[in-house]
């Protein structure tokens, strides 16, 4: 389950170069209206490559078992998914002036959802 650790590893400094980026790219007019939307993005973007870490780490624990694996797996694959609609939606929708990629944004939340209930399932279910 490398594969999780490595996506959690690329995300968080994904998440840093976009903050960094916003913060000193563009003029003040299009920096104030996609501030917003470019931060929350950034907000959830960071959280859950926390979620990938820690469910990476667990991964490789004495105490995940097989049926576990992929249980984690699911919730890696949503949390992945919940970036990139998300996150990315609301990154893309600010750089590239493209307001109705947010329509995409609630697609990621979803699964931000599911991600963390997926994880809710493998606590509940521990055999």
């Amino acid at each position: 389950m490398r594969w999780i650790l490595i996506a959690a590893a690329l995300n968080g400094a994904l998440a840093v170069i976009i903050g960094a980026a916003s913060a000193h790219m563009g003029d003040a007019a299009n920096m104030a209206t996609g501030y917003e939307f470019v931060q929350t993005g950034l907000r959830y973007h960071q959280w859950f490559s926390i979620f990938l870490l820690a469910i990476g780490l667990y991964s490789f624990s004495e105490a995940s078992q097989a049926r576990q694996k992929n249980i984690i797996k699911i919730a890696a694959t949503l949390a992945l998914v919940g970036i990139i609609f998300f996150s990315g939606s609301l990154y893309v929708s600010v750089m590239a002036n493209l307001p109705f990629l947010t329509k995409l944004t609630p697609i990621g939340g979803i699964a931000f959802i599911g991600a963390w209930l997926t994880m809710c399932f493998l606590c509940t279910h521990r055999s």
